[in-house]
């Protein structure tokens, strides 16, 4: 087994990025792959694009080059073998990403797996906010780029199954092949979202310096932060939900009541199979022999749950759909399910089950989820949209208020005060309010518990799109409420003369966006944040918040 091998490799480099702390983050964000300079090695002169178009065409070509390259280099290989190794790999990546949940790090734990990025965590200062966030992004950004990795290597090897590419003599890659393997899979990703990017480029603010290729180099310098937003963006998905144990098991039982399954239930079925001394070991198992697990007694998955699950969205499998879909895909990746189906068998550790558990908990708590699914449950779909889609903003009410601070929180019907010369694309109602007293700021807020956050560009490109459809209708009510200020005190029973208004976003979910990032419109500032970013601001600026008055706590 190579998961030590490979443990202690991920150890030496990211305690060296964290060492490095913003330079380091920058290496992540633009480490270039050997597969990329053995595809340009034979351009030597500077190649220019004169129009998107031209570029566009280029990197198609160039990202379907380096897949070629990619399957040639793979040809050697049993592609199970090569799965198998991948899912060794990502047994420490998954340990890792444990460790850090909820953006709080466990530092026995990393003591123990990772010692010397426990060493390295000594250069960092815990009471500078920047030091913390740098850490945490270099963090994400060195898992996301590659489990993003692995992701595009499994399907690869999926498809190769399917297509039978395979030579006469097959071999298992040793951890020295499979790392070189790994970095053409992080080229292809690489190239493949630099082709996305360039479709979204405008044509009007494109020139010959946007992207070029010298000395053997592709340089695309908008692409710097996004391939650091992009790793984060994935690797923030660990994330879990602020909901109270009791709250959590309500809805898990309803899942295990209406269809069989849970997360714990999850891991009660296949956890019998993972002693002590096989957590690394990749197990290879038939459809007849899960039922075997099933043992209500000990809390497993019922038959139903355990049919539900594997038609719906344990496995990953490839079902023929378009080739170049299916190997980029956002949804179909080894790092989001629990089962690899090839043929009529299932392949599986404890890495791919313990972070299938993980996200299945987040997913069930989202309605999206029986949707996508074409699951129907009128009993959890109402408890979800009565009892939890609001819930975080009822428990960050609770808290500020017994802290004395103020806060109000969906804020309804603003037109039954207000004039809304033209009410289309405007809104009339907000999810929380809060008053920075020492800035003289009014943050207007929305929440939102979206499930889905895009890895490749395309989604997050749609997913911007997203963003701003919302942000131009709560824009367009703060235009409403700039113009009658003191109207809007006394409806939210403000004593303050005078306050900045300006708009707060909040994600369950980290996207390109989030990160405390500020973005300008005509006159308000927009802010961006995680959910657990903003909890962290609000515990930074407690003393800043308006208070409670005496009489009027509520």
């Amino acid at each position: 087994m190579n998961v030590k091998f490979y443990q202690d490799l991920i150890d030496d480099e990211l305690s060296m990025n964290i060492i490095l702390g913003m330079k380091g983050l920058v290496e992540i964000g633009t480490k270039k792959s050997n597969l990329e300079r053995e595809i340009l090695k034979d351009i030597s002169s500077k190649k220019i694009f004169q129009n998107k178009n031209e570029a566009y065409k280029f990197l198609k070509e160039l990202y379907e080059n380096g897949l070629s390259h990619l399957e040639d280099k793979l040809l050697k290989f049993d592609p199970r073998l090569v799965i198998e190794e991948a899912m060794i790999f990502f047994t420490p990546l998954i340990r890792l990403s444990i460790l850090k949940l909820n953006g709080k790090i466990d530092l026995e734990g990393i003591k123990f797996y990772f010692p010397k990025i426990y060493k390295s965590l000594n250069s960092i200062n815990n009471n500078d906010e920047e030091d913390i966030r740098i850490l945490f992004d270099t963090l994400s950004s060195y898992i996301g780029i590659n489990k993003k990795a692995i992701d595009v290597l499994v399907n690869v090897n999926l498809v190769r199954i399917e297509e039978n590419q395979t030579a006469s003599s097959l071999n298992r890659p040793s951890g020295k092949e499979f790392l070189e393997i790994l970095d053409f899979s992080f080229g292809v990703c690489r190239l493949f979202n630099f082709f996305q990017m360039v479709s979204k480029e405008k044509e009007s603010d494109f020139s010959d310096n946007t992207i070029y290729v010298e000395n053997g180099e592709l340089y695309y310098h908008n692409s710097k932060d996004f391939m650091v937003d992009l790793a984060t963006n994935a690797a923030f998905k660990d994330f879990t939900y602020p909901v109270k144990n009791s709250e959590l098991n309500k809805i898990y039982g309803l899942y295990e009541e209406e269809f069989g399954f849970s997360p714990k239930k999850v891991l009660n079925t296949f956890n019998v199979m993972f002693k002590p001394d096989s957590l690394e070991m990749v197990f290879c198992s038939r459809k007849d022999e899960f039922r075997k697990l099933i043992n209500i007694s000990k809390g497993t998955l019922t038959y139903k749950g355990l049919v539900t699950l594997l038609k719906t969205d344990i496995c990953l499998e490839y079902n023929k759909q378009d080739r170049y879909e299916f190997i980029f895909s956002d949804k179909c990746k080894v790092s989001a399910k629990g089962l690899v189906k090839i043929q009529d068998n299932y392949f599986f550790n404890f890495a791919t089950i313990a972070s299938y558990s993980i996200k299945l908990g987040n997913n069930l708590l989202n309605q999206d989820f029986l949707r996508n699914h074409e699951l129907s449950s009128k009993k959890i779909s109402r408890h979800l949209a009565n009892s939890y889609a609001e819930k975080w903003l009822v428990n960050l009410h609770s808290k500020l208020t017994s802290e004395n601070i103020w806060i109000q929180i969906q804020v309804k019907n603003f037109e039954q005060k207000f004039n809304f010369p033209d009410s289309r694309g405007t809104t009339k109602e907000v999810d929380f309010i809060l008053f920075d007293a020492s800035r003289k700021v009014l943050l207007i807020g929305e929440y939102k518990n979206w499930q889905d956050v895009s890895f490749n560009f395309l989604g997050m490109h749609k997913e911007q799109e997203r963003i701003k459809k919302i942000n131009k209708s709560h824009i367009n009510l703060l235009s409403v409420l700039e113009l009658e200020k003191r109207d809007l005190f006394e409806l939210l029973n403000l004593e303050i003369d005078y306050a900045k208004l300006e708009l707060i976003n909040v994600f369950e979910n980290r996207n390109v966006l989030s990160n405390n990032r500020e973005l300008d419109s005509e006159k308000f500032n927009i802010k961006n944040f995680t959910r657990v970013e903003f909890e962290k601001f609000i515990e930074d600026n407690k003393p800043h918040f308006y208070k409670l008055k005496e009489n009027n706590k509520s």
